[in-house]
């Protein structure tokens, strides 16, 4: 083979391959949160009614899903740099798919309960932060379209998982269906983490999407594993990072929210067939928002992004409490599906903006212990309120302050950028790990983003 045709090789691998990371992550969130967040529900009636208990009762376990990620959290970031991806995606993979598998042979509901653990700590390790940190590594130029497409994914696997689901379950029941789902997620996931992944594009000899070897990237690949940006251990006791938790948190106890669509619409009085249809237009809305924000990102930068979402998102809430007309509702619907997109894009791509790349996977996995915990709180809030009002509209209404609170903290981490930043490019900083770095850049202080 002459040297003109191994570089035209070389040279399409490099356009391409970047794109196949993402189609792998596209598969990936379909087979994660896809299924066994947003799909898996259609399982909640037919599997309560099997075992003689009610919905609630039964869709328990995901409680012990949104607990599960918050030591994920805080695991992932630290091994995701020690070990090969593919054996750690790949074997969190098989658990949760086995996990899953038997959740209609289960003998006590408490096993569910661990099983749903399984689904968020295990899933940690895919679906729930996996797909940021490979596009993050991948990605230089249209990381924001790349994000919202991977993102946006989930979305439409639920849409076109849920009908096949149902219908699955009305042929061979819900028991063998869970084997069934079980089959897919290993199927969706495996070829893609076994033969597809690496974490970073030097893992195949290649550079990220958008790559330019301008003196300030060269300089710190020449250094090894020294990237731009703060370390881990300073980042997390700055006020901006204690802000980005802040907002992500704000942002995650509205996923709570979801499953009282359903009922918000009846209470106005529509049938819970029509009723149901409020949780597709969210679905639709995160979608489009995901993909056109991700357009936007290149070229407005993800500050504005956040704040025009916050800001689209209180005029949902706002339309929810004040409005009873169908269309209207779908409209607000669709507005308040941003709020995904908030903490499964714009997050990530908010946590490297404010701190580099070189804690990035450790600085953003850590975030979704706010997720986890805080998300946990979403339908205690809104059932309390409901509960106390008999009305859903001072929790829609309440909702708008949380809002406009997490994008006060998106404009206070901001401001707060410049000190530490300006501080740590000067200063002495010797990484957790420097004993295996080349001594010539002991001293030498951090370059500024």
């Amino acid at each position: 083979m002459s040297l003109t045709t191994r570089t035209s090789d070389s040279s399409r691998k490099q356009k391409a391959y970047p794109w196949l990371i993402v189609l792998g992550c596209c598969f990936m969130q379909i087979g994660g949160i896809g299924t066994f967040v947003d799909a898996c529900g259609v399982f909640y009636r037919p599997a309560a009614e099997g075992l003689g208990i009610t919905v609630g009762d039964y869709s328990a376990y995901l409680t012990f899903l949104f607990v599960g990620t918050i030591p994920s959290a805080l695991c992932v970031g630290r091994l995701v740099n020690r070990y090969d991806i593919r054996a750690l995606v790949s074997v969190n993979v098989v658990i949760c798919a086995l996990a899953l598998a038997f959740m209609g042979f289960y003998p006590f509901m408490w096993m569910r309960s661990v099983a749903g653990f399984l689904f968020g700590f295990c899933g940690g390790f895919f679906f729930m932060i996996m797909s940021p940190i490979l596009i993050n590594n991948w990605f230089i130029r249209r990381k924001g379209l790349a994000m919202g497409i991977a993102m946006a994914s989930s979305g439409v696997g639920a849409a076109i998982l849920s009908p096949l689901i149902t219908i699955l379950i009305a042929h061979i029941g819900w028991r063998y269906a869970y084997v069934c789902v079980a089959a897919f997620v290993m199927a969706a996931i495996l070829p893609w983490s076994l033969l597809v992944f690496r974490l970073k594009p030097e893992d195949k000899g290649l550079k990220p999407f958008g790559y330019q070897a301008d003196e300030e990237t060269a300089l710190s690949r020449e250094q090894g594993r020294l990237k731009p940006g703060i370390p881990s251990r300073f980042a997390i006791k700055t006020v901006s990072y204690v802000c980005a938790c802040g907002f992500v948190g704000c942002i995650a106890i509205f996923a709570g929210y979801n499953s009282h669509l359903n009922a918000f619409g009846q209470t106005l009085g529509y049938s819970a067939l029509v009723s149901s249809t409020l949780l597709t237009a969210v679905s639709l809305g995160s979608i489009a928002e995901k993909l056109i924000m991700g357009l936007l990102y290149d070229y407005i930068g993800i500050y504005k992004i956040i704040w025009i979402n916050c800001i689209l998102l209180a005029c949902g809430l706002l339309i929810l409490a004040t409005q009873t007309e169908l269309w209207l509702l779908y409209i607000g619907a669709g507005l308040f599906g941003i709020q995904n997109s908030l903490v499964a894009v714009q997050t990530p791509l908010l946590i490297r903006e404010l701190f580099g790349d070189r804690d990035y996977s450790r600085l953003y996995a850590y975030t979704r212990v706010g997720v986890g915990a805080l998300g946990l709180l979403g339908p205690i809030l809104i059932t309390t309120i409901f509960n106390s009002a008999g009305s859903y509209t001072p929790a829609w209404l309440a909702s708008i302050l949380i809002v406009a609170l997490a994008g006060a903290l998106v404009l206070v981490a901001r401001l707060n950028k410049k000190r530490y930043q300006t501080h740590w490019r000067d200063a002495d900083v010797r990484l957790p790990d420097e004993a295996d770095r080349p001594s010539d850049i002991k001293g030498k202080g951090l370059p500024a983003r």
